[in-house]
């Protein structure tokens, strides 16, 4: 496993798993498919779905929409070892950790701000089919406020993690920063930070697409929010 906090990567620009058991605490829409027959794991990767985009609330986990499909696809007697392997590696869910556990996570470098200054988090979790995960994204951006104007917004700090399973190979590919225009002297503004992982399996050789993207809202008193949309998607 490797672990590390990182500042952004990338240009700033302007801007105008699931236990198989286990309960889902919120799903996207899925279709549970009939029996399959046997497949190789080349016809296997081929009809592979992508899960899509979520957008799980702080503490709460969401099925992607081929959840069903991947639990489905593990109860055939069928499967080959490396057919099964590869089905457990897949994102089936993402989760977005509370507010609290971000700020108990942080590590101390990702003080960015002046003391007494808001310090905005959120962030993306990619599980796979047992609740385990994948990668994570944790975004920290922090901002200055006069009461009732934004003063000043920070770059993020971005705290990255991604799996080292020889199967589930994930690199982190960097990420972007972008804020609404003008950000600051103004009562509201919005951010944008985004990363991205890209997930490789070995043969048949294919990848995933994992996007982070953490949407901030801020405010000139002080108050903030955060949503993530997590996305798992073709491989380039």
């Amino acid at each position: 496993m490797r672990s590390r906090s990182l500042g952004v990567t990338g240009a700033v620009t302007s801007l105008a798993g699931l236990a198989l058991s286990g309960p889902v605490l919120a799903a996207a829409t899925t279709t549970t498919p009939p029996a399959s027959p046997p497949l190789s794991l080349q016809q296997l990767v081929a009809i592979t779905p992508r899960g899509g985009s979520v957008s799980p609330a702080p503490g709460q986990t969401v099925a992607f929409s081929d959840a069903a499909w991947v639990r489905h696809e593990l109860e055939q007697p069928w499967l080959t070892p490396a057919e099964r392997a590869y089905l457990e590696a897949l994102p089936v869910a993402a989760s977005a950790p509370s507010p609290a556990a971000l700020a108990a996570e942080a590590p101390p470098s990702l003080a960015a701000v002046p003391a007494g200054d808001p310090v905005m988090s959120g962030g993306c979790n990619f599980e796979d089919v047992f609740g385990a995960t994948i990668a994570w994204f944790h975004a920290y951006l922090g901002f200055s406020d006069n009461g009732t104007k934004i003063t000043q917004v920070s770059t993020p700090n971005n705290d990255v993690w991604e799996s080292a399973l020889s199967l589930n190979s994930v690199t982190y590919e960097g990420s972007s920063f972008s804020t609404s225009q003008p950000a600051t002297g103004v009562e509201q503004a919005t951010a944008l930070d985004t990363g991205r992982f890209i997930q490789s399996f070995g043969v048949p050789f294919t990848t995933i697409e994992l996007d982070a993207n953490i949407h901030f809202d801020m405010d000139g008193s002080g108050a903030w929010s955060s949503h993530p949309v997590c996305t798992s998607s073709t491989g380039l």
